[in-house]
């Protein structure tokens, strides 16, 4: 892997000297150049042998991998080493509140480490603000093609990408001449998954004029680091043009809802008042009395206010509960995808953009772990609906009831929770230890069998021994 590195990092040192000298002619010709070589070495791939891209879109995984599988990979690969900073960062910040006022000596080892850590934590700063870009981008994109589907005319020509289209009406279809028109708009399934592998190797692996990987040394300074980090963060690949294009959008979306109730919260810069968050500020009053007289507590009072600040993102999709199933799709998609990429494009810029002391950079790691767990959960809960999809179809409401599981999955407390046990499971020493595992065996064991078992009718197994001895008697 070392070599692999080593060669890595000469060759993406020679583009990017290659791009540089181009850049001093036309800047504008230096960005184009990395997208016009994928177009041509496409192009050229494409004449000299067909069939591999075909191959690798239609009879392999890879599309999948690409853009599900290695993110999630990285992401749980960076939480873990995360992790581990941030344990420090709120140990030490506990033992500073007890300890107020003791001298603290500083001996050269101690300075040295605290210098390799923030050159660690500048690393993950970079790791983690590309994948809550990529996340954002994901999310964007994958909520897009879902509401496409789910319109009149888009959905006729989206839901269908197979070559061999069964003939059967749908419920947009009106006409034998609307049809016809629509089976003219498809793209034959193997041209559409060659287009998305295609945009997905562009999308993932398209090298940026900035190098990813060049760090500073450990024993760098804080203000070299936080150059070499900021020029890490300044990258121009395919995600980080589409995150600056689409999460605009996504901000827009959510800015009468999501953001409304940061005055409420003590945030005086926010101008105006709502009156939800009137209402948050009166409620607040009124929980503090509680706390005053002890009936609940203060964990339990800013959990309370968390949850109602969180949930009113929520707010424009509630009306959708009320409405028929096929309605109530909108809201889901607004639910699991838009608000989270919301939140998570508020965090990647507030990482981006805190300095690189550790008492400012290290809360907005926090909040940004948070909502790389929750692309984890999302994951696995998208698996486990996917898995169940043709059982949850003939469920009454099924539909509002996933709305609701996504509303509680992307609050703090939830996400948190279920990415902590997930954490767990996974960090079990033996197999079958797993819950999954545990709970798939003993569903299986249940299951009616054709087979009788002789433990249970011992009778029938005597007799089967009797009839076998005097078969072999006879033979």
């Amino acid at each position: 892997m070392g070599w692999y590195r080593e060669k890595k990092r000469r060759a993406l040192r020679r583009y990017q000297n290659f791009v540089g000298r181009i850049a001093k002619t036309s800047s504008f010709l230096a960005f184009l150049l990395p997208h016009v070589l994928y177009a041509v070495l496409v192009v050229g791939l494409k004449r000299i042998d067909p069939g591999v891209v075909t191959y690798l879109a239609t009879k392999t995984y890879l599309c999948s991998f690409i853009s599900f599988w290695h993110p999630l990979y990285l992401t749980f690969s960076v939480l873990r080493r995360l992790s581990h900073h941030l344990k420090d960062y709120k140990d030490g910040k506990a033992s500073d509140e007890n300890g107020k006022g003791a001298v603290k000596i500083v001996t050269p080892s101690i300075l040295k480490k605290k210098r390799r850590q923030e050159a660690e934590i500048e690393e993950l700063r970079v790791e983690v603000v590309d994948l809550l870009k990529y996340w954002v981008v994901y999310a964007i994109l994958l909520g897009t093609v879902r509401t496409a589907k789910l319109l009149p005319f888009f959905g006729h020509v989206l839901n269908v990408t197979t070559d061999d289209v069964p003939k059967i009406p749908s419920r947009w279809s009106f006409s034998k001449k609307s049809s016809g028109l629509y089976s003219k708009l498809r793209l034959p399934g193997r041209i559409a998954e060659e287009i998305t592998l295609l945009f997905l190797v562009w999308l993932r692996f398209m090298p940026s004029t900035t190098m990813a990987g060049e760090m500073k040394s450990s024993g760098s300074s804080m203000t070299a680091s936080k150059s070499s980090g900021s020029g890490d963060l300044d990258k121009q690949r395919p995600v980080d043009i589409l995150f600056a294009k689409l999460s605009p959008y996504v901000l827009s979306t959510m800015n009468s809802s999501a953001f409304l109730t940061k005055k409420a919260l003590g945030d005086s810069s926010n101008e105006g008042s709502t009156f939800l968050s009137y209402a948050i500020q009166k409620l607040r009053s009124i929980l503090d009395m509680a706390v005053l007289v002890r009936l609940i507590s203060k964990g339990s009072q800013e959990w309370i206010i968390t949850t109602i600040v969180e949930s009113s993102a929520l707010m424009p999709a509630v009306t959708t509960l009320l409405m028929p199933s096929y309605f109530t799709n909108f809201g889901v998609i607004y639910v699991s995808l838009v608000v989270p990429a919301g939140y998570t494009t508020t965090s990647c810029v507030h990482i981006r953009n805190a300095s690189s002391k550790l008492e400012t950079l290290m809360p907005k790691m926090d909040d940004g772990s948070r909502y790389l767990q929750f692309w984890l959960v999302h994951a696995a809960i998208t698996l486990l609906l996917a898995s169940f999809a043709s059982l949850l179809a003939w469920l009454p409401l099924s539909t509002h009831a996933t709305w609701l599981l996504w509303a509680y999955v992307q609050l703090e407390s939830s996400t948190r929770k279920i990415y902590g046990w997930f954490e767990s499971e996974l960090g079990k020493k033996s197999l079958e230890d797993n819950v999954l595992v545990r709970s798939t065996a003993r569903i299986i064991a249940a299951l009616p069998s054709n087979v009788e078992d002789s433990s249970t009718n011992p009778v029938h197994a005597d007799n089967v021994a009797a009839a076998e001895g005097d078969k072999s008697k006879v033979e």
